[in-house]
C-alpha cells in the first residue's frame, strides 16, 4: 500500500532525527505583508548556527494571528528554501475552526511537509482526552500520509493533562500520531513519559531554558523560538552533551537560559524574540501583528544594549 509505505516512511524520519529545529518569526513587511522574500536568507543565518530543523507557523511564528492563506505561503516557501538544507520540517496547522485546520494539513502533505503539528482547541476546549483523542482523528483524516506531532503548550492553551497518560492512548487511536512538542516545564511529566514510551513516540523538547534537562532525561530533539538569535549555544549545549562533557553543557546552557530571560523584560515574548532576531541576524524581520504589541523606538535600543551585554551574535 502505498500510503502506508509513505507514512511509514516519514515517520521513521521524525523518529530518527536528532538535533535543533527553529520556531521561526514570520517576517512582515512595512506594510505588515508577510515577506516570503526573506526565508531563504533566513535558512542560510540557521544553518551558519547548525539548526537543521524548522516548525513554521507555531507561536513564535505568531500563526494563529495569520491568514489561511498566508499560512500556506509560508509552508510553501519554508519546505523549498529548506530542501537539501534541512533535515525535518514540520507545519503547525491549528486554527479555531476544524475545517480550516484541516485544509491546512491537507496543504502540507500535498506540498510534501515532513510532519504536521496541532495544538488542542483552545475556546471550545474538549471535555477530556476521549474528545480530544477524536480532535486530532478528524485533524490527522486530512492528511493520512503524514505523522502528526501533538502540542502540548499548557501554559497558553489552558489544556493541562498529563501526557504520561494522555500519548499512549492518543497513538492507539490514531495512527498518524508519533509525538509531542513539549512546550511545558513540567518535567516530572516528561520523566514519566519517556521511561515508558521513549522508543514509540517522539518528543521535541519546547522549552528552551530546559534544554539541557531535557537531554538528561533522554530527549534527542528540541524545537526551540529563541534559537534564530542564540541558535550557536543551544547547539553547543546539544554537542557537547553528546560528547559527555557536562562542565561545557551547563556553561552553554546558562547562555541560553540568560538570552531566554532577556525577552521577559520587554513584555510579550513573540515581540521580544522578533526583535532579538533582527538585531542579532541583520535581518529585519519587521514588526509584530496585533494584538501583540511592537517595541518601542526606545525599548529596542535597550534591548540591543543588553544583547550587547550577553555577547549574542552569529559567529
Amino acid at each position: 500500500d502505498v500510503d502506508r509505505r509513505a507514512m511509514e516512511s516519514k515517520t521513521a524520519k521524525v523518529h530518527k532525527y536528532q538535533g535543533l529545529c527553529v520556531a521561526p518569526v514570520t517576517p512582515f513587511d512595512d506594510n505588515g505583508q508577510v515577506n516570503l522574500e526573506l526565508i531563504g536568507k533566513y535558512v542560510d543565518v540557521l544553518q551558519k548556527q547548525g539548526i537543521t530543523g524548522a516548525f513554521v507557523n507555531g507561536s513564535t511564528g505568531e500563526g494563529v494571528s495569520l491568514t489561511v492563506a498566508e499560512r500556506k505561503q509560508l509552508a510553501e516557501k519554508w519546505v523549498q528554501a529548506a530542501k537539501g538544507r534541512f533535515e525535518l520540517v514540520i507545519i503547525q496547522v491549528y486554527c479555531d475552526s476544524l475545517l480550516d485546520t484541516q485544509e491546512l494539513a491537507r496543504h502540507a502533505e500535498s506540498i510534501g511537509a515532513d510532519a504536521i503539528a496541532v495544538l488542542p482547541p483552545v475556546y471550545y476546549k474538549c471535555c477530556g482526552n476521549d474528545e480530544l483523542i477524536e480532535y486530532l482523528r478528524e485533524v490527522s483524516s486530512a492528511a493520512p500520509k503524514t505523522p502528526l506531532l501533538y502540542y502540548h503548550f499548557p501554559d497558553i492553551t489552558g489544556v493541562y493533562l498529563k501526557l504520561d497518560d494522555f500519548l499512549l492512548a492518543a497513538s492507539k487511536a490514531v495512527p498518524a500520531l508519533c509525538g509531542a512538542k513539549y512546550s511545558s516545564s513540567d518535567l516530572k511529566d516528561l520523566s514519566g513519559f519517556l521511561k515508558r514510551d521513549r522508543h514509540h513516540l517522539k518528543i521535541f523538547l519546547g522549552c528552551d531554558e530546559l534544554l539541557l534537562s531535557g537531554l538528561a532525561l533522554g530527549v534527542t530533539a528540541a524545537i526551540g523560538g529563541t534559537f534564530t538569535y542564540q541558535g550557536y549555544e543551544a547547539n553547543a549545549v546539544f554537542e557537547s552533551f553528546r560528547k559527555g562533557d557536562l562542565t561545557g553543557a551547563r556553561t552553554h546552557q546558562l547562555n541560553v537560559r540568560k538570552g531566554a530571560d532577556l525577552i521577559s523584560k520587554y513584555g510579550n515574548w513573540v515581540c521580544g524574540i522578533k526583535c532579538a532576531s533582527s538585531i542579532v541576524t541583520s535581518l529585519d524581520f519587521g514588526r509584530t501583528r496585533s494584538p501583540v504589541c511592537s517595541l518601542s523606538a526606545e525599548k529596542l535600543k535597550e534591548l540591543e544594549a543588553d544583547i550587547r551585554h550577553l555577547g549574542l551574535k552569529i559567529r
